[in-house]
């Protein structure tokens, strides 16, 4: 398996329709708008869950994400401090 990197922590739920409010780790937030898939695992994990992007926009410093099949706030606060990982290589 490819070595993970995170680029991102999620913070809390925004909103009621399932997104969630990510605190970037990186300098560069059209990185986000480029994912289709990424894998969500506490910091120090080599795996995790892989979830597919709905949707991306930006808040500010923060990043909104919307993933498939998570569609209700408590769906939402069940990712609270998992990490955005991507594959080295992207």
């Amino acid at each position: 398996m490819a070595a993970l990197i995170s680029i991102g922590q999620i913070l809390a739920p925004q909103g009621n329709k399932g997104e969630v409010r990510i605190w970037p780790l990186t300098d560069s937030l059209e990185r986000f708008d480029r994912l289709h898939r990424v894998v969500l695992a506490q910091q120090k994990a080599d795996s995790g869950q892989a979830m597919y992007i709905e949707a991306v926009r930006t808040q500010g410093r923060f990043v909104i994400i919307k993933f498939a099949g998570v569609n209700t706030i408590d769906g939402a606060e069940t990712l609270r401090g998992l990490y955005i990982k991507i594959a080295q290589e992207e």
